[in-house]
């Protein structure tokens, strides 16, 4: 659909398609489109052009934060650029890697958050999570920007974790994460404001892995014949101990 005079009210006025994207050129810029989403009805200024003989899309930005008159000013740039032989794709991808590495990574966040909280850890506390969080979760997201992380992420994590079978390391590691991303929220970190992990909690969620109980020794063999061999006094404190299993086991099955 083509239009040479299209105006922000006639562009209020488009409605959300039914099948497929609506398609309204701009005019004032060679290329320049209204693209409508027929799944959300959002609108957003693209540029279409050619550089060395390919077709190439540009995503302006979104309407209405971006004007009918700033989308045809910085189409009009990016035009100047193809004169000039820049490919304003690369150009914006550029701009978006030195963002990207200008932006804090969740190993420096979780530096931050480390040097914040561990004075007042207890050494085992603090070794427990060191090692958690450099075995665990580092690896997997360490050079991640944190503002870039999202449940599907943490997930994996968990996800790795909980195929091994270990319950605790799954509370523990996301925990940590949690921590780490409530600790760049009240840092005004830009970018991140919310904390993913509190999605990934609740039963039913992780499998529960059942402990599997140690085979018998030997069929037939039983206590007292174990022990018999040795002294008395050896025998009270075995007794004694297999008496506080029995009551431990106990308690646990009543849970």
């Amino acid at each position: 659909m083509a239009s040479k005079s299209l105006t922000d009210t006639a562009i209020r006025a488009l409605k959300q398609p039914n099948d497929k994207n609506l398609k309204v050129m701009a005019g004032g810029c060679p290329g320049l489109y209204v693209d409508v989403s027929h799944r959300t009805g959002e609108k957003f200024f693209r540029l279409q052009y050619r550089f060395n003989n390919k077709p190439h899309l540009l995503t302006l930005g979104h309407y209405p934060t971006m004007s009918l008159s700033e989308a045809r000013m910085q189409g009009l740039r990016h035009k100047e650029d193809l004169r000039r032989g820049i490919n304003p794709c690369a150009e914006k991808r550029a701009a978006k890697d030195e963002t990207r590495k200008q932006a804090l990574t969740f190993r420096e966040a979780a530096k931050q958050w480390l040097e914040k909280a561990e004075p007042g850890w207890g050494e085992r506390h603090r070794a427990d999570t060191k090692q958690k969080l450099n075995s665990h979760i580092l690896p997997r997201i360490g050079d991640m920007p944190i503002a870039e992380i999202r449940k599907a992420e943490v997930k994996a994590i968990l996800d790795g974790l909980d195929a091994r079978g270990n319950a605790a390391i799954i509370t523990k590691a996301r925990s940590i994460i949690g921590q780490i991303f409530r600790f760049a929220i009240l840092q005004d970190t830009p970018g991140v404001e919310h904390d993913p992990t509190s999605l990934l909690r609740g039963r039913g969620l992780f499998t529960t892995h059942k402990s599997k109980h140690m085979a018998a020794l030997a069929t037939g063999i039983s206590i007292a014949d174990m022990i018999r061999p040795l002294s008395s006094d050896s025998q009270k404190a075995v007794i004694n101990v297999v008496a506080e299993m029995a009551q431990a086991m106990l308690k646990l099955e009543k849970r």
